[in-house]
This record gives C-alpha cells, sequence and structure tokens, in this order.
C-alpha cells in the first residue's frame, strides 16, 4: 500500500523566539513513508543477526515475501547441524528467532535459511 509524503510549510515569526532575533525562518518537515515496509519485501531475506558475534541468546532476524514453509538452521564448520531454530509454515512478513548460543562451543557457525526456493546463508561468531 503506497503512502505519499505530506509537506508543510510554516513561517516562525521574531516575536516566537525567546531571545527576541529579528529572524524569520521558514522550515518544510516531510511526513510520511513511500511503501508500507511489509511490500518493500521482495525475496528471502537473512537480514541479520544480532549481537554477533555472542556470548549469550541473538535475535536472527529474516523477512519472507510471500506466505511458506521456513527452515532456519545451524551449522558449525563442520557441516553438521547443530540447531534448528525455525522449521513450519510462517506468514508473509518480518520474523525473528532466538539463537542461545550459551549451549553452543566458542567457534564460528553458519545460519542457513530456507523458504520458496531460496537459500540464504549468513556467518554468525560465538566468543566466551
Amino acid at each position: 500500500v503506497a503512502r505519499t509524503l505530506e509537506a508543510f510549510t510554516d513561517v516562525i515569526p521574531s516575536s516566537d523566539f525567546a531571545d527576541g532575533a529579528n529572524a524569520t525562518d521558514r522550515f518544510v518537515l516531510r511526513i510520511g513513508t513511500s511503501a508500507s515496509a511489509e511490500a518493500a519485501i521482495t525475496e528471502v531475506e537473512l537480514t541479520a543477526i544480532a549481537p554477533n558475534p555472542s556470548t549469550g541468546a541473538a535475535r536472527v532476524s529474516f523477512a519472507l515475501p510471500e506466505a511458506g514453509t521456513a527452515r532456519v538452521t545451524v551449522y558449525d564448520v563442520r557441516g553438521r547441524s547443530v540447531a534448528t531454530l525455525v522449521d513450519g509454515p510462517l506468514s508473509a512478513g518480518r520474523h525473528e528467532a532466538t539463537l542461545d548460543s550459551g549451549s553452543l562451543a566458542a567457534g564460528v557457525y553458519v545460519v542457513r535459511l530456507e523458504a520458496g526456493g531460496a537459500v540464504v546463508t549468513r556467518q554468525a561468531v560465538v566468543v566466551r
């Protein structure tokens, strides 16, 4: 759903200034967005892992352009699956899952999102 930008122009007379300055300022304030956030999702996105590096819980943010089955899996450097964060149907839009890195050894991991025939990966680092 597209939204239009609204513009407001106003003049501040010098009598409105607390210090009594002899000036008149003109300003323009624009409010709004060009499109809703959900309409902006055009592809499967693994947008962020935060904090990264992590010592405890990390937020895994991702987006789906359409409803469907999604799977978010965490792999160690040897390619072994060490955690499944999401595995099932989700609506279109932005989503979050939690990676509990407290149960993982320090090191580098790959977070893999599979949805709608797409595969997206990001690295996650666990430190102690």
